[in-house]
């Protein structure tokens, strides 16, 4: 929070810290109910609770959704860029011998772990980019989802291999069937409005308009966002690598392991017959032996789960 102490001193506002702590599970029957889907975003623990807190104070919020995909604020933007220079100056086999090589070192167990993402990067880079960006978008692994899933299922199309293309997929995907159905789902179960003015039309529209350089510059982000912003915040606040909102849900999930066993390896979760429990039990395991962070995925399976539970499986629907 001292940035945001920061940002409170230089404007004179009025700043509210607030620590979220571990309870993940007790809180997703709750998410689940107000999502009305199976919604396995786990940024929506902090976005339900800080709506709650911001409720006490007042009845209408602004939001910064949708600047990143205006401005290409998203790092994983930056990476599509750089694989598809460098797939000019590599040979596509050069890719797999350095995935090969990199799979040769034990993998930290932390999302964020350098070696992790640099693995992501070359396995993906080793395809058409815009496969590849699907790939890095995406919480199960294609052939993850082969093995685990015992019904026929769809695959979407990834998106073109150009950077405006890609930005446009976000655009057309991420923005509204995940950022803006949590700030929306969330708030409102806080009873609180939200406005996103970086989704202005005329803004969308100025945006349109100017040229991916000046949004992309090497590798800063958002780049003409933040010329516009200096003389309007600290140099530190502009500058600050990019943070996402997000919690430590593998590490929360590890401590509550048994919970979420019993949840996703339950008789009920066998009986419906939708994924392969072996896969599943193989994910519990190596999660909580600490081998490999699989916090992004058993949030999404625990969600499923609890989403069956809500709304499929009683006669009556009964909030959590």
């Amino acid at each position: 929070t001292a940035y945001a102490q920061q940002v409170a001193r230089h404007l004179d506002t009025q700043h509210t810290a607030f620590t979220v702590e571990p309870g993940a599970l007790d809180l997703l029957p709750k998410l689940v109910w107000h999502h009305d889907q199976p919604f396995a975003d786990s940024s929506a623990i902090p976005t339900y609770l800080v709506s709650k807190l911001t409720r006490q104070h007042v009845t209408v919020a602004l939001t910064g959704d949708g600047g990143d995909e205006l401005f290409v604020g998203y790092e994983r933007f930056y990476a599509a860029a750089l694989a598809k220079r460098m797939q000019r100056l590599i040979p596509r086999p050069v890719w797999g011998l350095g995935e090969r090589a990199l799979a040769a070192f034990p993998e930290g167990t932390g999302y964020y772990d350098p070696l992790r993402r640099a693995r992501r990067f070359v396995s993906g880079a080793a395809q058409p980019v815009g496969a590849a960006y699907q790939d890095w978008i995406s919480v199960f692994s294609r052939e993850w989802i082969d093995s685990a899933l015992t019904h026929h299922h769809f695959h979407h199309d990834p998106p073109g291999d150009s950077l405006s293309e890609i930005v446009q997929y976000n655009m057309d995907t991420y923005l509204p069937d995940d950022l803006l159905v949590k700030t929306d789902r969330c708030s409102m179960a806080a009873s609180l409005e939200t406005r996103a003015p970086f989704l202005d039309h005329r803004l969308v529209e100025l945006a349109a308009q100017i040229p991916m350089d000046l949004k992309l510059r090497g590798r800063v982000t958002k780049y003409v966002l933040k010329q516009a912003a200096r003389g309007l915040l600290p140099g530190s606040i502009i500058d600050r690598p990019k943070h996402g909102f997000g919690v430590p849900i593998g590490t929360w999930l590890r401590r509550d392991i048994a919970a979420a066993r019993d949840l996703l390896l339950s008789p009920e979760a066998r009986r419906r017959g939708l994924l392969n429990m072996t896969a599943v039990e193989r994910l519990v395991s190596e999660h909580a032996d600490g081998k490999r962070d699989h916090g992004g995925r058993l949030w999404a399976l625990l969600t499923l789960e609890w989403w069956h539970r809500l709304f499929i499986d009683p006669a009556e629907l009964t909030p959590p």
